[in-house]
């Protein structure tokens, strides 16, 4: 009987916490896109300088609350464990309109990382309330990885990834499967609140299914991994230098935020404007197998090799932009960015590889899962969630190269992590 009494607690907690927290990321996500788009076509030519307008304006506020500043990842692991910091509510609306300000004005970074955060502190405020009702002290840590896992699980449309991911962030080797079940609940009734909704997309858009895919591209897709990892785990190195020169010299943070958003908009001016925001249509082009604002009539022109190098600059200015962007305190996330950074690697080397693309999407597919998985696990010490969300992203059948990419990630760069939880 006490085991049932149990079950009902922590089964309630999580149906309570799951559908908030995806509504909340329904409408964070609603109000960052519908800004951006907005305040693209007013704009026009000047979009490049936005990043400027909008890290200004969150300047101010993180004059107030500096607490709502950067990614939002370490505060949560900060707050489950590491340190045990309260997740206040005001920094958590805070959070929730700083991080919509600058991925709307163009600052390069995604939106797992603050929408984890935001989650997180609401799961705690309702996890503080059952405590109040007598439930056990334990109940606002769950609480607190129920709403992490119900935000992740409705920006990435990936239940089962949603929950791992709030989980498996939380160790550095394995997971506490106390920790899982919960999330899954609540990642599970989070899914359920976008999926219902008539405006759902998968994460990646429908994807068109041709061609199968072929072993003899194996050899060409470990060759991804290693890369992809390499590439993976010289960003976080790369990050974890500008963001500690930064501080060093911009130690006040507004300036610095100011500073960072002037590399950004240079960066764009390099690289194109597909390097700024969140990037969710430039995600969705690449793992295609085409380029970003290029169809795909003109992209079948271009020579596979020059298409390659393409993708791999884009890469390189993605990780640039983003670093900029977050390192200098901005509020945005590392998750979109890497696996964009992966698609466009595993995409160069398809075409690298030979894959005829136009005929065989399904080995692009494949590629493009190889090299997400292999930057995620590496950047962020995530294998097991890497695996299972390329599986939920691409299908069933491009389990393997989503393996393949997460364990040569976690053999080659299981010692770094982008994270820094001081």
């Amino acid at each position: 009987m006490k085991r049932w009494v149990h079950f009902a607690r922590w089964s309630l907690l999580a149906l309570a916490v799951g559908p908030l927290c995806g509504y909340v990321t329904v409408l964070f996500k609603r109000m960052a896109t519908v800004s951006a788009d907005a305040l693209y076509r007013t704009t026009g030519t000047y979009y490049f300088l936005l990043p400027i307008a909008g890290a200004a304006l969150v300047a101010v506020l993180y004059f107030f609350l500096p607490a709502a500043s950067g990614e939002g990842m370490p505060a949560y692991v900060r707050a489950l464990g590491r340190t045990g910091e309260r997740l206040t509510l005001r920094v958590t609306v805070a959070k929730f309109f700083s991080a919509g300000a600058v991925l709307a004005s163009g600052g390069s970074g995604g939106m797992v990382g603050p929408v984890a955060r935001i989650t997180a502190g609401l799961g705690q405020d309702v996890g503080n309330v059952f405590r109040k009702l007598g439930l056990e002290a334990a109940v606002v840590r769950r609480a607190a990885i129920c709403g992490a896992a119900g935000g992740i699980s409705a920006v990435l449309a990936a239940p089962v990834a949603g929950a791992l991911f709030a989980v498996e962030i939380l160790y550095a080797d394995g997971i506490n499967y106390e920790d899982v079940f919960p999330a899954l609940l609540s990642s599970g009734a989070a899914f359920l609140v976008v999926y219902t909704r008539p405006d759902y997309q998968p994460f990646l858009g429908e994807l068109e299914r041709t061609g199968e895919l072929s072993l003899e591209f194996l050899p060409a897709m470990i060759v991804v991994a290693i890369a992809a990892t390499l590439f993976g785990a010289f960003f976080c190195r790369f990050f974890t230098f500008v963001h500690g020169w930064m501080r060093r010299r911009v130690p006040r943070l507004s300036m610095r935020c100011l500073f960072g958003a002037v590399f950004v908009v240079v960066t764009a001016a390099l690289f194109g404007r597909t390097v700024l925001g969140a990037g969710t249509a430039f995600i969705r082009d690449v793992v295609a197998g085409g380029l970003p604002e290029v169809t795909g009539a003109a992209t079948a022109e271009i020579n596979p090799a020059r298409i390659a190098w393409i993708l791999l600059l884009l890469a390189a200015g993605k990780m640039l932009a983003t670093t900029f962007t977050v390192g200098s305190g901005l509020s945005a996330g590392l998750t979109y960015p890497s696996v964009l950074i992966g698609a466009a690697l595993g995409s160069a080397g398809a075409r690298l590889a030979g894959v005829p693309v136009a005929s065989n999407l399904e080995t692009q597919y494949a590629f493009a899962a190889c090299g997400i998985s292999a930057v995620l696990a590496s950047v962020m010490n995530i294998p097991l969630t890497s695996a299972i969300l390329v599986a939920e992203l691409f299908g069933i059948n491009q389990s393997v190269p989503g393996i393949i990419g997460s364990v040569v990630a976690y053999s080659l760069a299981r010692h770094v992590v982008i994270y820094r939880y001081e």
